[in-house]
């Protein structure tokens, strides 16, 4: 269970630096030079790798005594369902793929398996489940949305949108983290 939370921990603090960068590197009429960005989500990408491997390794290793959904069946939602919208996303939407799309798809399923997991272990009730289950979706949803509409949008609006996730997914992470202690 401990390295359950620190996974989450280190995924926390993937999202800050992540976001961080996002600031630094798209500010409208003062952005900073990729020389100096870089190293922000190079970091970010790094912890986010470190995270998601202890909290996978952790969630692997736990026994379960119940679940709602979780491992393969999940594992196949999330690529059908990243299959989807990169089809819709690129082919009708003519937008441009990029590895947001794969990341705001993986995280959601990443979520909803931790709180399979803290579900299967007796750590939260089935209405909690739910409804943390569903917080997860509808941000998963409004992310999409901002993921949808960057493009569309002026330097400041889709500066702006491009933050909106990264702030919702980092609430709900410690969100997550609060309800496993």
């Amino acid at each position: 269970m401990k390295d359950l939370l620190h996974g989450n921990i280190l995924l926390i603090i993937c999202v800050a630096f992540y976001l961080l960068w996002w600031i630094l590197a798209f500010m409208p009429h003062h952005k900073l030079p990729p020389l100096l960005t870089a190293p922000i989500i190079c970091f970010a990408g790094a912890i986010g790798l470190v995270g998601g491997y202890i909290e996978l390794k952790a969630m692997s290793s736990l026994t379960l005594s119940r679940s709602l959904i979780g491992g393969l069946p999940l594992i196949g939602i999330g690529v059908i369902v990243y299959l989807t919208l990169m089809l819709v996303s690129g082919f009708v939407l003519k937008r441009p793929i990029t590895t947001e799309l794969i990341l705001i798809v993986g995280w959601c399923v990443l979520q909803i398996n931790y709180l399979n997991v803290l579900y299967g272990l007796n750590h939260i009730s089935y209405t909690l489940t739910l409804l943390m289950m569903l917080l997860i979706i509808v941000i998963g949803i409004l992310s999409l949305a901002a993921y949808l509409y960057y493009y569309q949008l002026s330097d400041l609006k889709s500066y702006i949108d491009g933050m909106i996730p990264l702030i919702l997914i980092g609430i709900t992470m410690i969100a997550t983290s609060f309800i496993t202690i």
